[in-house]
């Protein structure tokens, strides 16, 4: 196996340095697009191959390389994918591999350097070959696929972050896709423009409702968001509060809202039944706000969930937030979206965002939920760790930048 890198301006001379200089037989392994600033000109580098023992044989090799016009809306009958490594954009054919002679070669008992650098590169095009699929557009442009993979990393899920590239494509021109910061600028843009079909809540919204319902699966931090929210309304908003628990299964549950009752010095109404929730609003009839403290439920258990909903019958138009913790999976928080819709969900609120450093899943909830964000908790102190998100804000989450 022969490797060997080529210079040129354009691709168009960089196959025809590799022809000249190995033949027909050649196997393009890369093309790589540079940018000389000094002299303020792009130019190629090529790196091929020929085997010098199967490249005779006919059937081993393709007869006759493929060329690659740059620029080209379409990849054409082959399958292309894209990489981006070290600033540069990559692009492979995997028309122009063939299995069989590595194969043979690798089963050797010596495996020749020449022969462990074309399996890495084969490695590499397998594994971006994933890393597109489920996405809707395999056939990504090399200058996103940087931008494509911070959404990825950030937690962005496949198909979502495949969307949000294709429609950021779409709209730009050629001439802008040479700038990373405006690729990136206007990946921010999309990711915007999708989190504005979410109006977000606000605190002085005066639709906001007087009885405010904290539901979720067990260990999310209910009971945590309610003494932070319940004390920023007395401290800051100056409003009268009254707190409501039905989350008698666990001791410790009453026990940790009645301490933080105590402290703030708020009413607290214990109901046992779904019977003794009207009493309870009742007594609690003079404060602004109430906040309904809930048991937490899995979302595999539906009749527990039903029971649940009975307390309510009787509550006057109560605002729902569904609670979910950020350190939980994005297919595992869509399945609870999902199943906690029996309840007249209005909002999501996030927590445990201290405790993760992926915001990607968010989006992907909101898209799924097609409900607004109220809050996201940041850590455990009361009552400060709570935050209400803008639009530009969660866009840097989604592009992996630290909130």
């Amino acid at each position: 196996m022969k490797i060997k890198k080529f210079t040129a301006e354009n691709s168009q001379g960089a196959l025809q340095k590799i022809r000249q200089a190995l033949g027909e037989d050649a196997i393009l392994l890369s093309m790589t697009e540079k940018y000389d600033r000094q002299s303020r000109k792009r130019y190629v580098i090529a790196t091929a191959a020929i085997d010098e023992e199967y490249g005779n044989e006919k059937g081993k090799w393709p007869q006759k390389m493929n060329p690659i016009r740059p620029g080209s809306g379409s990849a054409g009958p082959e399958e292309r994918f894209s990489l981006d490594e070290s600033n540069s954009a990559f692009t492979y054919s995997r028309k122009n591999f063939v299995k069989k002679p590595v194969e043979q070669q690798t089963s050797r008992a010596v495996l020749s350097p020449d022969f462990s650098e074309l399996q890495e590169v084969r490695e590499r095009i397998d594994s971006l070959s994933l890393l597109l699929q489920g996405t809707g557009y395999p056939e990504m442009p090399p200058d996103f696929i940087e931008s494509y993979a911070r959404l990825i990393k950030a937690g962005v899920n496949k198909q979502l972050a495949g969307t949000i590239i294709h429609n950021t494509d779409k709209k730009m021109s050629r001439q802008g896709r040479s700038s990373r910061k405006y690729i990136k600028r206007e990946i921010s843009a999309t990711i915007l423009k999708l989190l504005e079909s979410y109006p977000f809540s606000s605190r002085a919204d005066p639709a906001d409702k007087k009885i405010k319902v904290m539901i979720g699966p067990t260990g999310v931090g209910k009971t945590t968001c309610i003494a932070k929210l319940s004390a920023i309304d007395k401290i800051y908003q100056q409003q009268k509060v009254g707190l409501i628990s039905i989350d008698t299964y666990r001791i410790a549950a009453i026990e940790q809202l009645r301490t933080y009752a105590n402290i703030t010095k708020l009413p607290l109404e214990v109901v046992y039944s779904p019977a003794e929730m009207q009493t309870a609003l009742t007594r609690l009839s003079d404060c602004e706000v109430i906040y309904i403290d809930t048991p937490g439920k899995s979302p595999q258990n539906g009749a527990a969930l039903k029971e649940m909903l009975t307390y309510f019958r009787d509550c006057p138009s109560p605002e729902t937030h569904l609670v979910l913790s950020l350190t939980s999976k994005e297919e595992y928080m869509k399945d609870v979206v999902e199943r906690f819709s029996i309840f007249p969900l209005e909002k999501i609120l996030f927590t445990k965002m201290d405790e993760t450093g992926s915001f990607g899943s968010i989006l992907g909830v909101l898209h799924k939920a097609k409900k607004p964000i109220s809050f996201i908790a940041t850590g455990q102190n009361v009552p400060d760790d709570i935050m209400k998100p803008g639009n530009d804000l969660l866009t840097k989450m989604m592009m992996g930048e630290k909130p």
